[in-house]
């Protein structure tokens, strides 16, 4: 009998099973390596959990030696690089939606806000920061059209509120949409280096790089490009990033001028 198993080769080809049961695995603190191995190459090939699946996949380990294929699985340990989050999540009957990939429809002010609690989350291992994080960035349909985003428009008032909903989501879920938002915050911190720089060594690179100081000296010094508090705040990432960026190579410019 042939075995046909079409194996993802990076990470946003997973599907939103695979995503989240990878994700649980990563996340784990006591897991031996050669168990590791085995359940991420069990959800690599496996892409929905059914009997039939199961069994399919205990023949190709019958034909095939683990060891053969464990460098099907090296990107998920070494290039985590996951873009798309679950497109939506159904808690006790409600439907929250999910940001656009990359973060792209974000604005900074709840670019922020999510932030923070993923500091909070990954310094103090807190579930309650991540459930917080999941809150900010997943939101019910809006019932108005807005452009690139079909949720509701983000209100820090709200967070009470739909943040009753989020400690019943289920724990795998929770860390994939954690790990989605890891990865597609590395990527927003290598497109921006002027505002975020490379680390220098080892011990620099463990720290936090927090966003609320490039929104805050911003918007309250005496230069102001994207307006005051409240306008600035609702600038999409991209835009906001893009604007600072090229008012600091600007002012670096005067500056060096201005010694000559």
């Amino acid at each position: 009998m042939k075995l046909n198993f079409q194996v993802a080769e990076q990470w946003d080809e997973l599907n939103e099973y695979q995503l989240s049961q990878i994700s649980g695995l990563l996340f784990q603190k006591k897991i031996e390596e050669k168990e590791l191995q085995y359940r991420l190459i069990y959800y690599l090939f496996v892409k929905k959990n059914t009997l039939r699946n199961y069994f399919k996949f205990r023949k190709l380990i019958n034909r095939v030696a683990i060891n053969e294929l464990v460098p099907y699985t090296e990107f998920l340990i070494k290039n985590v690089h996951r873009t798309v989050f679950p497109e939506s999540i159904k808690i006790k009957g409600k439907k929250f939606y999910s940001p656009s990939p990359r973060l792209s429809n974000l604005t900074i002010e709840e670019f922020a806000t999510a932030d923070l609690f993923f500091y909070q989350w990954k310094t103090k291992n807190s579930l309650v920061d991540l459930e917080r994080l999941i809150t900010v960035l997943y939101r019910e349909k809006s019932n108005t059209e807005i452009i690139g985003d079909i949720r509701k428009p983000f209100s820090k008032l709200d967070l009470t509120r739909r943040g009753s909903y989020t400690p019943y989501l289920d724990l795998n879920t929770k860390l994939a949409i954690g790990l989605t938002y890891l990865s597609c915050r590395n990527l927003i911190i290598k497109k921006y280096p002027v505002l975020f720089p490379p680390a220098k060594n080892n011990t620099e690179n463990k720290k936090y790089q927090s966003f609320y100081p490039a929104l805050l000296s911003t918007c309250l010094g005496e230069i102001q490009p994207l307006g005051n508090f409240n306008e600035a705040k609702n600038t999409l990432i991209d835009n906001f990033f893009s604007i600072v960026t090229e008012n600091i190579l600007l002012y670096r410019e005067r500056e060096k001028a201005a010694k000559k």
